[in-house]
C-alpha cells in the first residue's frame, strides 16, 4: 500500500536524478574536450611554429632537386 505523500517524493527524487545525470554527461563532454585539446595543443604549436620559421626564413636552403630526380633535404647555415 503506497501512502499518499510517497508519490510526490518520488517524483521530486526521479527530478532530481535526472538533473544530477545531464550534469554529469555535461562534465564529461567538458572532460574529453580538455583531454583532446590538451592532447593535440602541442603537436600543433610545434608543427606552425616550424612552419613558420621555414617560411618566414630566406637564408636557409631546405629543398633542392639533385639531377637523378630525388629531393635533397638540406639544411645550410
Amino acid at each position: 500500500m503506497m501512502l499518499h505523500r510517497e508519490e510526490p517524493l518520488e517524483q521530486t527524487v526521479h527530478h532530481a536524478r535526472a538533473k544530477e545525470f545531464v550534469g554529469i554527461q555535461k562534465s564529461a563532454t567538458f572532460k574529453a574536450i580538455n583531454q583532446a585539446i590538451f592532447f593535440f595543443s602541442a603537436p600543433i604549436v610545434s608543427f606552425t611554429t616550424f612552419m613558420v620559421y621555414l617560411a618566414l626564413d630566406s637564408n636557409h636552403t631546405y629543398a633542392s632537386h639533385s639531377n637523378d630526380g630525388l629531393i635533397d633535404l638540406t639544411v645550410g647555415f
